[in-house]
């Protein structure tokens, strides 16, 4: 395990499988995670040393091997009594439970009208615009929140709402790329090729910069990369509402209104996710995964 660092809090993503994020949490003697919420279950346990952790006003110890489940949303914080290393994993929400996202900061910029041959398909098109402005605005709550914690040297505060953008970035952005993938991305495809390599393209740099989210050791780095993560999702979005859009739009071989039904459909399913088959890796800290005992 690494060493705790003097007074921070530190994390680092250890395992990402269907359904479950693991982040591990190093916290020295006396720092807090100020009380924050996460937008979807999550599970704690302790590995060594000692903390608390306080829901609802209730404060409960954490000696090694504790485990504790708080629901989505129910405001907590951790304070490690001496060096302390533990593991949070972080729950995909029930199929049938709406993601809830900050209030927008700042209403995202709209693309040209993309004309549509029948209503059905204007319908669609102002429903993923509609969507993708929810996203746009979701992000930019956390990254403000994320930026004025790092402003105001409040590391803890600063840990506990990046590791609340995660698990957005793990529920409701990442439903809504792999839906999108799956059937804009397709139907786009056999319209023009090379645009379709850009929309993947762009997907994997918002992949790629929400691991480095993860993985950033200060506040300040994690409210730079934050920072980075919309950029790369303002550029995604562009390009959908600008030049992926229009172009379906345009195709006789793809009704707009039938791929974004589909689109709903997986984004209402997929965050349940599927049983994570137990095998014999052993992730980054050293943990193996065993099947699971009647």
């Amino acid at each position: 395990m690494r060493p705790v660092e003097k007074g921070k809090v530190k994390t680092r993503r250890v395992f990402k499988g269907p359904g479950v994020t693991m982040i591990r949490l190093t916290i020295d003697s006396g720092a807090v995670m100020t009380e924050h919420t996460a937008a979807v279950p999550i599970v704690l346990q302790s590995i060594s040393g000692n903390a608390v952790i306080e829901v609802g006003g209730e404060r409960i110890d954490m000696s090694a091997g504790a485990i504790v489940h708080v629901d989505a949303r129910v405001p907590h914080s951790v304070e490690a009594i001496t060096p302390a290393h533990l593991l949070l994993f972080l729950l995909e929400r029930a199929p049938s439970e709406k993601a809830k996202t900050p209030e927008a900061i700042q209403e995202p910029a709209r693309s040209d009208v993309v004309l549509a041959s029948t209503g059905a398909d204007a319908a669609a098109i102002e429903a993923v615009l509609n969507r993708h402005a929810e996203v746009s605005g979701a992000l930019s709550g956390y990254a403000t929140r994320v930026i004025d914690a790092a402003s105001a040297g409040d590391e803890g505060l600063a840990v506990g709402t990046r590791i609340e953008l995660l698990a957005w970035c793990t529920g409701p952005l990442t439903d809504l790329l792999d839906a999108e993938a799956a059937e804009f991305g397709r139907a786009l495809r056999e319209v023009d090729e090379a645009l379709a390599d850009r929309v993947v393209h762009e997907r994997d740099a918002i992949v790629a910069s929400s691991l480095r989210v993860a993985e950033a050791q200060s506040a300040v780095e994690g409210a730079a990369e934050v920072a980075g993560l919309r950029v790369y999702l303002g550029q995604y979005l562009r390009t959908y509402e600008s030049r992926a859009l229009p172009a379906l739009a345009q195709s006789k071989a793809a009704s707009l209104a039938a791929l974004w039904a589909k689109v709903e459909a997986k984004t209402s399913t997929v965050a349940a996710g599927v049983d994570h088959a137990a095998t014999d890796h052993v992730c980054e800290c050293g943990v193996v995964d065993e099947p699971a005992t009647a």
